[in-house]
């Protein structure tokens, strides 16, 4: 899998766990949210539907993406300044 971004140390990809991106609304009026869904369609059904309930006009929308950060080793062994490999008296 290619990473989306990486710097010097680390790598940042989709996490394959939870992939594609999940979509949940929420009611601005009362505070009650829809199910995390992968389709998008039906989380706007979730807004009619609880407006048809409620009354409720006013709703936000969100998409997420989860990710995962990996770090890299850098050549020739860790850098990190930690203490693997020291000598202990």
């Amino acid at each position: 899998m290619r990473p989306l971004a990486r710097d010097a140390e680390r790598l940042l990809y989709e996490d394959t766990a939870v992939p594609g991106v999940r979509t949940r609304s929420w009611c601005l009026m009362c505070g009650a949210y829809s199910p995390e869904e992968v389709n998008g369609d039906s989380v706007r059904t979730w807004c009619l539907e609880h407006n048809r309930v409620t009354a409720h006009g006013s709703y936000r929308l969100a998409e997420t993406r989860y990710l995962v950060v990996e770090k890299r080793e850098a050549p020739g062994g860790c850098r990190c300044g930690g203490m693997e490999g020291a000598r202990q008296d």
